[in-house]
C-alpha cells in the first residue's frame, strides 16, 4: 500500500474515464468481500442502486471500495453490519448522485473525521496533471487505506463526505459522476 501511495503521491496513476455500470462493478465487489464478511459474521448488505451508469475509471473506483469495505470489515464486530446504497441530494437545486458505504464498526473520533474533512478537493492542488498534497496533511492514523482513498477521489475529481461516531460506526459517501 505505501508503494501504492507514493505512486499516487508522485502523478504515476492516472485516471482513463469511461462509462461504468455500477450495478456490475458492485455485484464485482459483493462477490469479493461477501466470503470474509460470513466468515467474520458481520452482515454485508448491497440495496439495490438507483443509479446506472457512472463516469469514472474502473479500476480506481474498484480500489476505493475495496479500500473502504475492507476497512469496514477490520473495524465492525461480529454481529456487525455494512451497507452499500446509492443515495439522491435534489436540495437546493441539486441533482448529486452518491455511493455510500455504512458500518456499525468502532467509528472514529470528531478530531480524525475533521481531518480527513480537511483534505477534500478544495485543499488539492493539481499541477501539470499532477495531483498533490500539503505534506503537511498527511494523517498516519487514519490510515494508509484512506490516504489511498482520498488520492483516488482527487483523480476522479469526486467528493467525498464522512460521518462518524466512536462505538456508533462510520458512513463514506462518495459523489458519483452519471453526466457524459
Amino acid at each position: 500500500q505505501l508503494l501504492e501511495l507514493a505512486a499516487l503521491e508522485n502523478g504515476q496513476i492516472h485516471a482513463q474515464l469511461q462509462s461504468v455500470e455500477l450495478t456490475e462493478l458492485l455485484s464485482e465487489i459483493q462477490q469479493t468481500f461477501t466470503p470474509r464478511a460470513k466468515k467474520l459474521g458481520v452482515t454485508l448488505n448491497f440495496e439495490q442502486v438507483n443509479v446506472s451508469s457512472i463516469l469514472t475509471d474502473p479500476q480506481l473506483m474498484r480500489r476505493i471500495l475495496n479500500n473502504l469495505i475492507d476497512n469496514a470489515l477490520r473495524y465492525t464486530p461480529t454481529g456487525g453490519e455494512i451497507t452499500i446504497f446509492t443515495q439522491q441530494d435534489c436540495s437546493e437545486g441539486k441533482n448529486q448522485q452518491w455511493l455510500a458505504v455504512k458500518d456499525t464498526g468502532s467509528g472514529m473520533h470528531q478530531h480524525e473525521v475533521e481531518a480527513l474533512r480537511q483534505l477534500s478537493l478544495s485543499q488539492m492542488a493539481v499541477q501539470q496533471d499532477k495531483l498533490t498534497f500539503d505534506n503537511n496533511q498527511v494523517l498516519p492514523q487514519l490510515g494508509v487505506g484512506l490516504a489511498i482513498v482520498r488520492q483516488l477521489l482527487g483523480l476522479l475529481k469526486c467528493k467525498i463526505e464522512v460521518q462518524s461516531q466512536p462505538g456508533i460506526g462510520s458512513e463514506f459517501k462518495i459523489e458519483l459522476v452519471t453526466q457524459f
